[in-house]
């Protein structure tokens, strides 16, 4: 492998015409043989940590989980910010001409 300067001096890899004949000279490994390991037993056995009044799925609504993970303010403050937003675009869409905002 031949190395050159460039015109500051610093020493670069080899040219691209270079590196892709000596690339293609050199054979590529084979693929090795995958097998999918197939488990005998299961390594414990399954059981669910929610709360109790999410055992039914029946009961489950989207604002209960939130809840698991984000406090009412926290909430109130993402919607407060969401609605602004909103009441922000529609104003600028309205003085621009451009489609109006969908509710």
């Amino acid at each position: 492998m031949r190395f050159t300067k460039n015109h500051s001096g610093a020493v670069v890899s080899p040219t691209p015409a270079t590196s892709q004949a000596s690339a293609a000279s050199t054979p590529s490994p084979q693929s090795p043989i995958f097998y999918p390991m197939v488990p005998t037993a299961f390594p414990h056995k399954a059981y669910n940590t929610l709360p109790a009044i999410f055992q039914g799925l029946d009961a489950i609504e989207p604002i209960e989980i939130l809840r698991l993970f984000f406090t009412n303010s926290y909430l109130k403050t993402m919607t407060d910010n969401t609605n602004k937003y909103a009441s922000q675009k529609i104003a600028q869409e309205k003085r621009s001409g451009r489609r109006q905002w969908r509710r």
